[in-house]
């Protein structure tokens, strides 16, 4: 179901589409619902439910850490975005000046610490969906 929805709704840049693309919101959210699933935990509070997978053993505490940092910075992006364009979005913006205040908004000084640890909270997410989800279907 991942893959068909980034088929459907990705913007074929995949660093840019933080919704459908690797390490997105999706692929955060499908994470924590698949291990919700497995683990017979019902909580419909992403962070929550983190937090119980986390308090269950099901997830470690630093995977947990890096997972809700990260998915925290994507959804400020999101977040930032929407209130900017007044309507939902789901990439960032391909300009690099629109990056810039983007980053600025975010609170970032310099814009390629902000590519960065955006860069790295998708690749922090993409991995843990790795690890415990595609890895255990294998």
């Amino acid at each position: 179901m991942l893959e068909r929805i980034r088929n459907e709704r990705g913007s074929g840049s995949d660093f840019l589409d933080f919704k459908t693309g690797n390490g997105g919101t999706i692929e955060a959210e499908f994470l924590i619902q698949a291990l919700q699933m497995r683990s017979g935990t019902w909580e419909p509070n992403w962070g929550k439910a983190l937090t119980r997978l986390q308090a269950n053993g099901v997830v470690s505490r630093t995977d947990a850490a890096k997972a809700n940092l990260s998915y925290e910075l994507v959804r400020r992006c999101e977040t930032s975005l929407r209130r900017f364009e007044a309507k939902p979005v789901s990439a960032l913006p391909a300009d690099a000046d629109e990056q810039q205040k983007l980053a600025a908004r975010l609170g970032y000084e310099n814009t390629d610490r902000f590519r960065d640890e955006y860069r790295l909270a998708r690749e922090t997410i993409h991995r843990l969906y790795e690890q415990y989800i595609k890895a255990q279907v294998v």
